[in-house]
């Protein structure tokens, strides 16, 4: 059986994956003809992009390496607050995806999993806060 911080580990790095996947599935509509143009793109990427990709790609390698190597109260408290920011993250954007037109199921799908994941690494990482007291 898994330690609680092993499978902290395990869901930050699912959770880098579900991203990947999550910009794939948009990419993958250019091999059926879709125009993925964003309108008045002006074909430089915007700053906001490097805060995403920073908060959604390289913050969770980070916990997910931190988690092997600390288990510290201040890293437990920190780990448990970011899964309860991520939560809330993937559930606005599954909010915002329903909403898209056509819908794109697969998105939903992933989407769904993603915040169910979420959920699970929140609940670990308060499991993992109450172990240390």
């Amino acid at each position: 059986m898994a330690t609680l911080a092993q499978r902290l580990v395990l869901f930050w790095v699912l959770m880098c994956i579900c991203m990947m996947l999550h910009f794939n599935y948009n990419l993958s509509g250019l091999f059926y003809g879709i125009d993925l143009k964003v309108p008045d793109a002006s074909g430089s990427q915007p700053p906001q992009l490097i805060v995403l990709r920073l908060l959604f790609n390289v913050v969770p390698m980070a916990f997910a390496v931190a988690l092997m190597y600390g288990a510290q109260r201040w890293l437990r408290w920190t780990v448990f607050v970011a899964s309860g920011l991520y939560v809330l993250a993937h559930a606005g954007h599954l909010l915002g995806e329903l909403r898209h037109t056509p819908p794109d199921y697969s998105q939903w799908l992933l989407l769904t999993f993603t915040l169910l994941l979420a959920l699970l690494q929140a609940i670990t990482a308060w499991r993992w806060v109450r172990a240390a007291q």
